[in-house]
């Protein structure tokens, strides 16, 4: 029987998470759910990749990668000046 709760304690909880990423993603702008596709490919991204996306120039597409590392949606992962890469961020 104890068994049986924590199954159904493990699924709520599941279910739960699930609901709150859900609730993130409403909470995500167009350009926001479009980069997050970028991450089906690889667990890192660059500028170039979001030059590609957009068809940005690369100071725009390196603008909007600053205004996403600064609101928290993006992290840098490589801290070089040239080829750094990105991650998403936990807190979304």
């Amino acid at each position: 029987m104890s068994e049986s709760f924590n199954k159904i304690a493990e699924h709520l909880e599941r279910e739960k998470s699930k609901t709150d990423n859900e609730e993130a993603l409403k909470n995500l702008d167009a350009r926001q759910k479009k980069i997050i596709t970028l991450f089906d490919k690889s667990n890192f991204i660059t500028s170039k990749d979001i030059e590609k996306l957009f068809k940005f120039s690369d100071r725009t597409a390196r603008q909007l990668i600053q205004k996403y590392t600064q609101i928290g949606f993006l992290e840098a992962v490589d801290k070089s000046k040239k080829n750094r890469k990105y991650k998403l961020s936990t807190k979304i």
